[in-house]
């Protein structure tokens, strides 16, 4: 590989994540929060000039902080698995809810109801809507290692819920589709065919978007796509940042 392909990358741990501090306080774990940790990171490490990446909650991040007109120095973005707003992705998952074979849905309702979300039946239910939207291949070591890190996440449940299509966390109301204009940032945004998050979501960041945008969509994938297809999710990077 030539020299100019590679590029300095910085990928940190949140608070509440990886091996980062987790404190025992859900007060902390806030939106505003996690963007005022890109600024420290940012600051300390000098990154004046950054091409910034986000992938799901990432993303949402990613958005949320060049809207809050936090984007000085970010010279593009790439969203992968990404939204603009958590309502229009629950609608999407209420729609995916009604693709999943033997009444998956009426089964999963129920056991929720029940109080039942702790129980093998309804774990098997989770993992095959995961098998199907999220990892369609066998995980990888890091791939596992990240699932179990989120398991043990005191920010994923604060902020999220108990598990990816159950948002009951502080991002549930989350919406910034009215604001996407301020986004001016040239913008690659890549998702998979079967990804949880539905393409609209993808559509909508696109055509909300006022800098360039590039949707690719990814044959075959679901949401972790640079886990099933490394090759071609990093081709997608390296042509989109003009290596």
């Amino acid at each position: 590989m030539p020299a100019h392909a590679e590029r300095p990358v910085i990928f940190y741990d949140q608070l509440g994540c990886g091996r980062a501090d987790a404190p025992d306080e859900d007060d902390i774990y806030t939106i505003q929060r996690s963007i005022e940790e890109i600024d420290a990171v940012r600051a300390t490490l000098g990154l004046d000039r950054v091409i910034m990446l986000g992938h799901s909650w990432g993303a949402l991040l990613a958005v949320e902080y060049v809207c809050q007109e936090r984007g000085r120095g970010v010279d593009r973005l790439i969203l992968s698995g990404a939204m603009a707003s958590v309502p229009q992705v629950m609608a999407g998952f209420d729609r995916l809810f009604a693709t999943m074979p033997n009444g998956w849905g009426d089964q999963i309702h129920r056991l929720e109801k029940a109080g039942k979300t702790g129980t093998p039946e309804y774990a098997a239910l989770v993992q095959a809507f995961y098998d199907k939207h999220v990892l369609r291949v066998p995980p990888t070591p890091e791939a596992l290692a990240t699932l179990a890190s989120l398991s043990m996440s005191p920010a994923y449940r604060v902020l999220n819920g108990p598990n990816e299509f159950t948002i009951t966390g502080r991002i549930r109301d989350w919406d910034r589709r009215k604001d996407l204009r301020a986004i001016t940032q040239k913008t690659l945004i890549t998702t998979g065919e079967f990804d949880e998050i539905t393409l609209d979501c993808h559509e909508t960041l696109r055509d909300g978007i006022a800098g360039a945008t590039h949707l690719a969509v990814m044959t075959g994938c679901s949401h972790l796509t640079m886990n099933e297809q490394p090759e071609q999710y990093n081709h997608l990077l390296r042509d989109f940042m003009n290596i």
